[in-house]
């Protein structure tokens, strides 16, 4: 099992422990009152006795269980306002009987009632996710909206508006393979982060890398029985390599990126690669059918410009 499912089935205890807190507060206040308070115990019990006359009900014929279902609508409605005069009668808060779930919207569920995940479940797992996919510490700080467009190349300015796109509609049954070459600091690192995000946002699941880390894992699991962050790194819905050509150079790490690459390819899943070497320095680098899997497979865009890094 993998940490983001391992965290998932934890959220998920978690909200069904918050749930079951609020709930549970709720009925001891409840119990409280009752045991204090004969007129609102009568109540109660009033009101615990109609699941049983509901069903009596369905004994009688059609009309006969339409009128008396009827009547028992007007019955329960009226000790609800029985209910709610005492509270107030008493000083409580109209509500105050009621389970205080974090989110109203779900009753801390998780799922609305069409069965589709709410904000608050989805803003956790997106948590989760950023975590687990190496995103956490550019989550927030490098997205489209703070893209500083005020000095750029209208080249530049052309590859933004695409990869904002890009994202928009990501998918990653046709979303293409992207590689990104330019220097230091033209904004290769913040748009893959913010394509990361938007695809985060999406649900997907996303893992970002820089290329050293994520090729000395592969080797450090080469002979293991179990690999875990190999899975991780071919199976991910969107990889993102940063710094292609920073890794230890020799065949071994050149057949490790071919394998990831070229698994990716057969999987139709989508990577994305930044690097700040040249068309000429990937070449020489790389063996021919790993330079030709880059340059045929994947659409490069050039990032031109002055750094930014140090513009700020």
């Amino acid at each position: 099992m993998t940490a983001y499912q391992n965290a998932r089935e934890a959220l998920a205890l978690r909200f069904e422990e918050k749930r079951a807190k609020a709930e549970a507060l709720a009925q001891s206040r409840r119990d409280t009152l009752r045991s204090k308070f004969p007129e609102f115990d009568a109540i109660c019990a009033e009101k615990e006795g109609y699941l049983e006359k509901i069903l009596f009900a369905f004994t009688k014929d059609e009309d006969g269980a339409q009128k008396e279902l009827l009547r028992l609508k007007e019955s329960h409605r009226a000790l609800r306002e029985q209910e709610a005069e005492f509270l107030a009668a008493y000083g409580f808060a109209p509500d105050y009987l009621e389970p205080a779930y974090e989110c109203k919207l779900c009753s801390d569920k998780g799922y609305l009632e069409n069965g589709r995940m709410c904000t608050c479940l989805s803003r956790e797992l997106n948590a989760v996710r950023a975590r687990e996919s190496g995103l956490f510490s550019l989550f927030e700080k490098q997205t489209f909206s703070n893209f500083d467009l005020s000095a750029v190349t209208p080249a530049m300015r052309e590859n933004f508006e695409y990869l904002k796109d890009y994202a928009a509609d990501f998918d990653p049954k046709t979303s293409a393979n992207l590689l990104f070459v330019g220097g230091t600091g033209v904004g290769k690192t913040h748009l893959s982060s913010a394509i990361g995000r938007a695809a985060l946002e999406k649900g997907y699941n996303v893992v970002y890398e820089s290329a050293m880390t994520a090729l000395s894992a592969m080797e450090t699991e080469r002979y293991a029985e179990t690999k875990p962050q190999t899975s991780r790194l071919l199976c991910a819905d969107l990889l993102i390599l940063d710094d292609l050509g920073t890794e230890l150079p020799g065949r071994g790490t050149v057949s490790f990126l071919y394998l990831l690459i070229n698994s990716r390819l057969i999987a139709h899943l989508p990577t994305v690669l930044s690097t700040n070497l040249t068309d000429r320095e990937l070449e020489a680098r790389y063996e021919e059918r790993l330079f030709s899997r880059l340059t045929g497979e994947y659409e490069v865009l050039l990032f031109e410009g002055e750094d930014m890094r140090g513009r700020e």
